[in-house]
């Protein structure tokens, strides 16, 4: 390999049917071989063996856009939940002062 060519080697693999079918979609879906799409499987798993962990950049970039929306949904949450308690304090504490109107005599029957 001095010269920088890859060499390429023949190897025999057996595969159950259900495993044969699902690598021969995945690599139509991908527009390459099953050669190419079992090389590219190997390569990834012993990349995952030697403890590389390559994520691509749109499957991050989707995982972080998650993450971001949960965080402002929560950050909604947060403020519509203070303003409730904040709220029922208010009415709690201007019922105990007498400032409700729900407390007010009607027509001097209380």
């Amino acid at each position: 390999m001095a010269d920088g060519k890859k060499v390429h080697v023949r190897a025999t693999l057996r595969f159950d049917s259900d495993t044969h079918q699902r690598a021969i979609y995945w690599a139509d879906r991908k527009g390459i071989s099953l050669s190419a799409y079992a090389e590219e499987a190997i390569r990834e798993k012993i990349d995952r063996d030697n403890g590389v962990h390559v994520i691509p950049n749109s499957l991050l970039d989707n995982r972080l856009n998650q993450i971001v929306d949960q965080l402002s949904s929560f950050a909604r949450e947060l403020a519509n939940n203070t303003t409730v308690v904040t709220s029922g304090f208010d009415t709690i504490i201007g019922m105990t002062r007498g400032d409700s109107y729900l407390s007010d005599d009607f027509d001097g029957l209380g």
